[in-house]
């Protein structure tokens, strides 16, 4: 595994099924608005065909969300919270 694969993994396993797809969300109405601003209709496909997967995968996610991985999620997000230092 790649150092950037193993990165993105580590910052998304804190987080809930639902904040992840949340966010993959997100970035496929960021790929919507793009390939609606592309002039190249090859570029536009492409950012379709990004938005579809990014659509698909938060689909997938919240649709093997298991009940007890996010409630690790939910307690590993309470501890990092206050283990953070404070800056006064």
């Amino acid at each position: 595994m790649t150092d950037g694969k193993r990165k993105l993994s580590s910052a998304t396993e804190l987080l809930s099924a639902e904040e992840r797809a949340r966010r993959y969300r997100a970035a496929a109405t960021e790929a919507f608005g793009r390939a609606d601003s592309a002039q190249d209709s090859v570029l536009r496909a492409e950012y379709f065909e990004m938005a579809a997967g990014w659509h698909n995968l938060a689909f997938e996610t919240e649709r093997r969300a298991d009940p007890a991985e996010e409630l690790v999620a939910k307690k590993a997000n309470a501890q990092v919270g206050r283990t953070k230092p404070s800056h006064a």
